[in-house]
């Protein structure tokens, strides 16, 4: 199973931050299958890769120093076995996490991904 973690600490309103975070799950072609209060989670859409393949995602959102910071850690996962770097999961990985850093409607102020 392949999988990959980590957080990004972004200064955004707490009126738009989940609004964002949809919009940018929805920019990467995933789709939410879970929305409760401080945890969304989506997946990719069956059709352009192996069902082992298919990435979920996990976000749990925690308010941070004030009402406009906020932690986002993550947990990206699949069934594949990671034997190269470059594999699927790492390459949805790689993609959300860049959309997530240069969405202009928010600011990152800290970020670890392992």
């Amino acid at each position: 199973m392949a999988r990959y973690a980590g957080f990004f600490v972004v200064r955004v309103s707490l009126e738009n931050l989940r609004q964002i975070l949809i919009k940018i799950l929805e920019e990467a072609q995933l789709k939410i299958i879970y929305d409760k209060g401080e945890s969304i989670m989506a997946r990719e859409v069956t059709g352009k890769v192996s069902m082992s393949q298919l990435v979920t995602v996990e976000f749990g959102i925690k308010n941070e120093v004030d009402d406009a910071e906020f932690k986002l850690n993550f947990v990206f996962t699949n069934n594949e076995l990671p034997l190269h770097e470059n594999n699927h999961c790492h390459e949805v990985f790689d993609a959300l996490s860049t959309l997530i850093i240069n969405f202009p409607e928010w600011q990152v102020l800290e970020a670890m991904l392992v």
